[in-house]
């Protein structure tokens, strides 16, 4: 049984590690693997922290404890693995009084006309890139993995 119930974590990180692998352009410079220990993950989640950022991707222990604005990037694909809580996620639609924070993401008071599902521990949800999504109610702590690829500026276009 215990195989049952850890499928799901190790099904995530095997998504993760193909869509960082991906992503990466090649480079025949040696890598080392990055390592965070449970410790750091439980310091990360209990504000809502980076544990890795560079050029190509960016891995979030990301924490809500309320909804939020919605938001589009141009350029990030990004892939979350609901870990704790629930939520109401929407995605795609038509963004309400957008607002742009960079040349790369905007943001907005809320989604009409997009599609409404319940997220909760487990679920795994990718928004490519230039899709509308939005948190639009949360029973917090809500605690999910975030991977954010990063295309090239040409790509994105």
């Amino acid at each position: 049984m215990r195989s049952i119930r850890v499928l799901p974590y190790v099904i995530s990180a095997a998504l993760m590690a193909l869509i960082a692998s991906t992503v990466v352009a090649e480079n025949t410079d040696s890598r080392s693997a990055s390592y965070f220990p449970a410790a750091e993950v439980a310091t990360a989640f209990s504000t809502g922290a980076a544990l890795l950022e560079n050029e190509h991707y960016r891995v979030i222990a990301s924490r809500r404890d309320k909804t939020g604005d919605a938001e589009v990037h141009a350029r990030e694909t990004d892939v979350f693995y609901v870990v704790s809580g629930q939520a109401e996620f929407v995605t795609g639609g038509r963004m309400l009084s957008p607002y742009a924070i960079s040349a790369d993401e905007t943001r907005a008071t809320g989604i009409v006309d997009g599609k409404q599902q319940t997220v909760s521990a487990g679920d795994v949800i990718v928004v490519p890139a230039n899709t509308p999504h939005w948190f639009k109610s949360v029973s917090g702590p809500f605690l999910y993995f975030t991977v954010k690829p990063i295309a090239a500026p040409e790509i994105a276009k």
